[in-house]
C-alpha cells in the first residue's frame, strides 16, 4: 500500500513540474514579444497591426468566395487534411486562382515593405528568435506552439 501511494506521489510531483516548466516557457515567450513589441518603432507597430488588418479581410474576402460544393469539400471529415486541400485547390475558379495569386503578391510587398523600415538592431533580434525556432528538432512540436500562441490570441 505504501509503494502504491509514493508512486503515486512521484507521478503527482512530476506532473505539477512539467505544468510549472511549461507554463515558465510559455511565460518567457511571452516576455520576449513584449521585449519585441516595445522595440518597434510606432509607426512600424501601426504598420503590424495593419498587416493583421489585411490579413483578416483578406480570408474574409476569400472565405466568401467559396461556393456550396467548396464549403462542404472543408467540411468533409471521411477526407484527410491534405486529401481536403488537393480537393478544394482542384475546384478553384480562376476568379480564385487570382483572388489567391494577387493577395500573396500584397502580403510579399508588405512583408517587403516592414522589413526595410527595421534597424540593424531589429533585425538582429528577430534572428535571434528564429534560431530558437530553427533549433527545435520536432516541427510537430514548433506548430503546436504557433497553434496556441493562435488561440491564446484570439482568446
Amino acid at each position: 500500500m505504501k509503494t502504491i501511494k509514493i508512486i503515486t506521489l512521484v507521478i503527482f510531483g512530476l506532473l505539477v513540474g512539467l505544468s510549472n516548466v511549461e507554463a515558465q516557457q510559455i511565460q518567457n515567450r511571452s516576455q520576449a514579444n513584449k521585449v519585441a513589441m516595445e522595440n518597434l518603432t510606432e509607426a512600424q507597430k501601426l504598420m503590424l497591426q495593419q498587416q493583421r488588418e489585411l490579413i483578416k479581410h483578406n480570408r474574409e474576402t476569400f472565405k466568401a468566395s467559396l461556393s456550396a460544393e467548396q464549403l462542404a469539400i472543408l467540411e468533409n471529415a471521411a477526407l484527410t487534411k491534405q486529401q481536403r486541400r488537393t480537393a478544394l485547390i482542384a475546384s478553384f475558379t480562376k476568379a480564385q486562382q487570382q483572388l489567391l495569386q494577387q493577395q500573396k503578391m500584397n502580403m510579399q510587398m508588405v512583408r517587403q515593405q516592414f522589413k526595410s523600415t527595421l534597424t540593424d538592431d531589429q533585425l538582429q533580434q528577430i534572428r535571434m528568435r528564429l534560431r530558437g525556432y530553427k533549433n527545435i528538432q520536432d516541427g510537430k512540436e514548433l506548430m503546436g506552439k504557433v497553434r496556441d500562441r493562435r488561440h491564446r490570441q484570439h482568446n
